[in-house]
C-alpha cells in the first residue's frame, strides 16, 4: 500500500486510560484518509458527509458504548498540528457492538489481505492496487491488559470483485470471515449514522 492514514493511537490511548471502568473495556478506532476529499454514501446514495477523514473511536466503558471524533488542526504551518476531541455520543446499546475482550484481541492474529486474483489466461497471479484517490483506512484494536493494535488496509481489499476487473478477489472469502472486517463494516456503518453530529 502507497499511504498509511495518520492514527493518534497516543491519545487514544491516554483518553481510554482515563474513562475506562473495568478490565472488560475496549476501544475501536477507524481512521480515514481520502485523498481528493471523497464523500461516504449511505446504503440509499445519500452523501453523508464531504469530507469524511479523522479517527472515529468507539469505546466499551462498563454497560455503554460511546463514539467520538479526533482529527488534526494544523497550527501555523503544515508540520505542526494538534489532535482535537469532538463531541463524545452515546451510542444505543442496540446497536450490537457487544464484543468481548477475547473477540477484541482476536485482531492481534487476523489482517485484511489485498485483492489477489489469478489470470487464467496466463495461469499466474496478480495483486490489484488500490486507484490513488481510493480510501486508505486504519484499525486500532485496543484493551486495557495489552497494547493496541494497528491494522492499515484499503477500500479495494475489501471488495469481492470490481468492476473493471474480470476476476474475483480470492482474499475475499477469509477477509469477510474475520473479526476485523465484522468491526470494520458495523463502525463504518456508525459512523455514517452519526456523521452529522460534528458538522453541526
Amino acid at each position: 500500500m502507497s499511504a498509511q492514514p495518520s492514527m493518534p493511537a497516543e491519545q487514544i490511548d491516554s483518553l481510554f486510560k482515563s474513562v475506562h471502568r473495568s478490565d472488560s473495556d475496549w476501544v475501536i478506532s477507524l481512521s480515514i484518509d481520502q485523498a481528493g476529499t471523497i464523500p461516504i454514501y449511505d446504503s440509499l446514495g445519500n452523501r453523508v458527509s464531504e469530507s469524511p477523514q479523522g479517527t472515529f473511536v468507539l469505546f466499551k466503558i462498563g454497560q455503554g458504548y460511546f463514539l467520538q471524533k479526533l482529527w488534526n488542526e494544523y497550527l501555523d504551518n503544515p508540520f505542526r498540528s494538534k489532535v482535537v476531541f469532538g463531541k463524545r455520543i452515546k451510542i444505543d446499546n442496540n446497536q450490537n457492538f457487544k464484543y468481548t475482550v477475547d473477540s477484541v484481541l482476536l485482531s492481534d492474529k487476523e489482517w485484511i489481505y489485498p485483492y489477489v486474483y489469478k489470470e487464467d489466461s496466463v495461469g499466474v497471479y496478480n495483486v490489484q492496487e488500490p486507484a490513488d484517490h481510493e480510501p486508505y483506512y486504519g484499525m486500532y484494536f485496543k484493551v486495557m491488559q495489552k497494547d493496541g493494535q494497528r491494522k492499515f488496509f484499503t477500500e479495494t481489499c475489501l471488495n469481492e470483485a470490481e468492476f473493471f476487473m474480470p476476476n474475483k478477489n480470492l482474499n475475499y472469502l477469509y477477509n469477510t470471515q474475520t473479526f476485523t472486517y465484522r468491526s470494520f463494516c458495523q463502525l463504518l456503518n456508525l459512523i455514517k449514522e452519526k456523521m452529522k453530529v460534528w458538522s453541526e
